[in-house]
């Protein structure tokens, strides 16, 4: 590097870094970083869905800068900016100039924003690669402090999460091909290091020991169902979208031509590294839980390839498809932390013709919170609020900053995700509520975590487990993607139930364009148990439309094919149906917005945007 490019080449570092911390300032609260908080608030040897290492580097964060967004991503900044840094050492030490292997760096999003989440991917990813660069400079100099920084880096890793397991794969793919690795087999230092790295699992064992194996249990057995997906062969199509279209090829060219050279020093670590993660991954992915995401396990894998690039780029054509990779990957990148911040502005309009679902984990629980605040504000003192699922909880907690606890009923998410025996362990599940025997419970539900058909049943369950159940309110936001219910329960006796209506709108589809002058097919259901609902309306850019709001009343008798047992004061009368809706309706878009009312309280079920041509 020249001396006039050493400077620029520290200021672009320290420039990443500020932008780094101020997107990690900026971006809303995902639902899994806000149960690590709540992990952090509660420090232990394990917890039932990871090791101890990112609840206790939340809390580190939040001691150091407060319980808000800096502080509990503030470590895990700096995890994904040392990775970045560790990256271009390793270079160095190869060979490579850093600024070679920068440009490369910033082309791949899913290192450049490593870190911006306080999940486990950050550090466990700096303890991967920590543990390559220290294993490659000890099976050089053979010195002790190198070996104790490798197994130090492999505890690191356990301690981060147990895809850590993931190196020893690598590790024997590496004696197999590596002369030099197999020499350093027989050394004390080699076994003593690898005893440093077993170390870290010893706070995993012990907490599993005490609590019934439950981590292990989730992670080996309740979340993957060990069967062949062959969705799972499009692996690389996955990998290829996330790593960049362009420079995915660029990255597999490597691994080739890293195996070819597999026997020479610092190639033999990449070639093991690329080929064992990459290769187990996928093999392992033909069979793991396809339901969670899992796009960002094999990053690993690619980050040591980075190192063999800018030697590999050694003629004009492969040079301008080098540069083509570089500025789209850098274009994904800024494209896809303009996205996470762009969900602090989200509204009902947002993402503009896009998926809702999109920022799901992101959105809403904020506007939820403040209502549950004012709520609290006007019941007695000792009203216990409880949440029906984990994550709402941890959200709920997060915006309360922990001033009151938070309760969880069972809930198919707590099992899903591993965290009802964490639940339990602290004292907040359901059973640890009837325990408790609260005269006065608000609850509040997000309702869009439970799948359609368990809507119902869940209401029900209510009327059957508690006293008495109380519809108060309501709040939707973008569209229904995010629905939130509060309901009062009570242990009084008075054996009063009643639950918020549901419904369903099949017709008009979102985004359904209409001929002018001849109107589309409204069809749906609503209903309420057992009450029935009080009134109907249907809204058209906010006005109500009498025509359509007449339609309640229809048979529907098809409604018992999903809840056969289903009762409705209005059954089966309990449909709404017309053939020529919005025949007046001028061209352009519209909202279509269905709602109902039940004790006072009307309820948005559906709405829907069309267009009129």
């Amino acid at each position: 590097m020249t001396a006039s490019g050493a400077p620029s080449f520290r200021r672009g570092l320290i420039l990443l870094l500020v932008a780094k911390l101020l997107l990690a300032a900026a971006v809303p609260p995902f639902g899994d970083e806000v149960f690590y908080w709540q992990e952090g608030r509660q420090l232990a040897a394990g917890y039932s869905d990871l090791p101890l290492l990112t609840g206790w580097l939340v809390r580190a964060g939040c001691v150091l800068f407060g319980n808000h967004l800096f502080g509990m991503r503030f470590g895990f900044v700096l995890c994904g900016f040392a990775t970045i840094v560790l990256l271009l050492h390793w270079a160095k030490f190869r060979g490579t100039a850093p600024r070679q292997v920068w440009p490369y760096a910033l082309a791949l999003p899913l290192l450049l924003l490593s870190g911006q989440l306080a999940t486990a991917d950050a550090p466990l990813t700096l303890a991967f690669v920590s543990a390559a660069y220290a294993l490659d400079r000890a099976l050089d100099d053979d010195r002790w402090r190198t070996w104790l920084l490798f197994g130090a880096a492999v505890a690191i890793a356990w301690l981060a999460h147990w895809r850590a397991a993931m190196l020893y794969p690598v590790g024997l793919l590496l004696l197999v091909i590596s002369p030099r690795a197999r020499r350093a087999a027989t050394g004390s230092k080699f076994w003593v290091a690898q005893m440093v790295g077993w170390c870290g699992l010893l706070p995993t064992i012990a907490f599993n020991a005490q609590h019934h194996w439950a981590a292990f249990h989730f992670q080996a057995v309740e979340r993957h169902h060990w069967t062949f997906e062959p969705m799972s062969l499009l692996q690389p199509l996955e990998q290829a979208a996330t790593i960049g279209m362009l420079l995915y090829p660029l990255l597999l060219w490597a691994m080739v031509r890293a195996w070819q050279r597999r026997r020479e020093p610092g190639f033999d670590v990449v070639a093991a590294m690329s080929w064992a993660i990459a290769g187990g991954y996928f093999l392992a992915g033909l069979f793991a839980d396809a339901e969670r995401t899992r796009f960002h396990w094999p990053l690993p894998a690619y980050l040591p390839l980075l190192l063999l690039l800018p030697a590999m780029i050694d003629t004009s054509a492969l040079r301008r498809f080098a540069t083509l990779a570089r500025v789209f990957g850098g274009l994904a990148s800024v494209g896809l932390a303009a996205t996470l911040v762009s969900l602090r502005f989200a509204n009902d309009h947002w993402p503009p013709g896009g998926d809702r679902r999109l920022g799901e984990p992101f959105l809403g629980w904020e506007v939820a919170a403040k209502m549950t605040r004012a709520r609290l504000a006007d019941l007695p003192a000792d009203t216990v609020l409880v949440a029906d699922n984990f994550l709402f909880a941890a959200q709920l907690d997060f915006a309360l900053q922990g001033t009151r606890p938070v309760y969880v009923l069972d809930h198919p998410r707590n099992i899903k995700h591993g965290r009802q025996p964490q639940l339990a362990i602290w004292q907040r599940d359901e059973a640890a509520l009837r325990a408790l025997a609260p005269s006065r419970m608000l609850l509040v539900v997000e309702e869009n975590a439970l799948y359609g058909a368990d809507t119902l049943p869940f209401y029900r369950r209510l009327c059957r487990d508690f006293d008495a159940v109380r519809y108060r309110a309501e709040h939707a936001l973008y569209g229904i993607g995010k629905r939130f219910v509060w309901l009062e329960l009570s242990g009084d006796g008075s054996d009063t139930c009643r639950l918020p209506p549901i419904g369903l709108l099949d017709r008009p589809q979102e985004g359904e364009r209409v001929p002018a002058g001849r109107g589309f097919g409204l069809s749906g259901w609503a209903l309420r148990e057992p009450q029935g609902i009080d009134a109907f309306e249907v809204r058209v850019d906010g006005r109500r439309d009498d025509a359509m709001s007449a339609a309640y009343g229809v048979n529907a008798e098809h409604v018992r094919d999903v809840w056969p047992d289903v009762w409705d004061r209005h059954w089966p009368n309990i449909g709404f149906w017309r053939a020529d809706a919005g025949r007046d309706l001028a061209p352009g878009r519209h909202r279509i917005e269905v709602r109902v009312r039940a004790d006072g309280n009307w309820r948005r079920i559906a709405l829907r945007e069309i267009v009129v041509e």
